[in-house]
C-alpha cells in the first residue's frame, strides 16, 4: 500500500489503521462511563457534550500528520460516541412507554447500521476523490449542522418526562 502523505512526515498504511483504531477502544471502555454520566446528570447535556467531543474530534482528525495524534484524536473521538447508546437508553426509557421502546430501538440500531453504511459508500468515495482529510473534515464540520442531538434529546431526555401512551398514531404523541 501506498503510504499517505501527511503534513509534516507520511504515515504508512499500517500506522493509519492502528490510528484509526483508536475510537473503537475508547468506545468500548467509554459506554459505562457514558451510562454512569446520563445517570447523574442531564441526559441532554451528556448527548450533546459527546457529539459535539465527537465532532470536533473527526474534524480535528483531518488535520493531523502523525501517528500518536491520530490515535489520540480518535480516542477522543471514541470518548464522544461513547455516551450514545447508554443516552439513547435514557431517553427512549424516560419518553416511550414499554409498549413502544421497541420500534424505538429498532429505529436507533437501524440508523447505527445505515450510517456506516452510507458513510462507507460516500466516505470512500470521498477518499477516493478528495483523501482522507476531506472526509473527516467535512463530516467533523458537517454534522452538526445536518443534524443537531439536542432536537432528539429535548423532549424531557428521560430526565423525568415520563413516558405517555400513544395517540394520534405517532410514537410518542400527546392524547
Amino acid at each position: 500500500a501506498e503510504p499517505e502523505r501527511a503534513a509534516g512526515g507520511v504515515l504508512a498504511a499500517r500506522e493509519v489503521v492502528d490510528g484509526l483504531s483508536g475510537v473503537f477502544w475508547a468506545d468500548a471502555v467509554g459506554e459505562s462511563g457514558g451510562g454512569w454520566l446520563g445517570d447523574r446528570y442531564d441526559v441532554r447535556w451528556v448527548y450533546g457534550s459527546g457529539f459535539l467531543l465527537w465532532s470536533r474530534a473527526t474534524a480535528a482528525t483531518g488535520l493531523v500528520g502523525g501517528f500518536v495524534s491520530l490515535f489520540v484524536l480518535r480516542l477522543l473521538l471514541g470518548m464522544g460516541e461513547a455516551v450514545s447508546y447508554p443516552s439513547y437508553s435514557k431517553i427512549i426509557a424516560g419518553n416511550f412507554t414499554e409498549r413502544h421502546r421497541g420500534i424505538a430501538n429498532a429505529w436507533i440500531d437501524a440508523g447505527s447500521e445505515c450510517g456506516p453504511a452510507i458513510g462507507n459508500l460516500v466516505g470512500g468515495l470521498m477518499v477516493a476523490s478528495l483523501g482522507r482529510r476531506a472526509l473527516f473534515i467535512g463530516l467533523g464540520v458537517g454534522s452538526p449542522l445536518g443534524g443537531n442531538p439536542g432536537v432528539v434529546a429535548g423532549h424531557g431526555g428521560g430526565a423525568g418526562g415520563g413516558a405517555r401512551e400513544c395517540g394520534g398514531g405517532g410514537v410518542r404523541g400527546g392524547g
